[in-house]
């Protein structure tokens, strides 16, 4: 008589208080009537008007979730890795002689000889002033690095 009562109230307030609802009615059929979940469940779903369809699409939304969330995070943790891609060559190139000239301005600094890769192989770029982008920035030269017998040019740099 009780749960006929609290299930009278619960039909009337349904929107508030669904889950009650759910909760009451569960322990109510496993005492008297069933010992399986999914027949609760069932039943349950049949009260409250969802199939179990609709679990089932609950879940592969969660799922679909849980994978899109995670390539995401996949995604940004590879994303801040830094790549820096060395090109390694058997023979260096041999620089020109250039003679290094009054600087044409002032706070001029010197870039000496540079190589960029560019067509399958090292070009040369000839020494040259140019302006610091911030005042006290020093140009670290670049330099060839050989490594098995093989060398890589390292790129210059700006350093405070």
């Amino acid at each position: 008589m009780i749960i006929f009562i609290i299930k009278k109230f619960l039909q009337r307030y349904a929107s508030k208080l669904k889950s009650v609802k759910v909760i009451v009615s569960e322990k109510h059929l496993l005492k008297k009537r069933y010992k399986s979940r999914k027949t609760v469940t069932a039943i349950n779903h049949r009260e409250n008007g969802l199939s179990n369809q609709t679990d089932q699409n609950l879940n592969t939304m969660r799922t679909n979730f849980f994978y899109t969330l995670s390539a995401i995070a996949i995604a940004v943790a590879f994303s801040s890795c830094a790549s820096q891609s060395h090109i390694y060559v058997a023979e260096r190139p041999a620089p020109p002689v250039v003679m290094r000239s009054a600087p044409p301005f002032r706070g001029a600094v010197w870039i000496p000889e540079e190589y960029v890769w560019r067509g399958g192989r090292y070009v040369y770029v000839a020494p040259h002033y140019v302006r610091a982008p911030h005042r006290g920035h020093t140009w670290v030269a670049g330099y060839w690095n050989t490594h098995r017998g093989r060398s890589v040019w390292v790129k210059g740099h700006w350093r405070r």
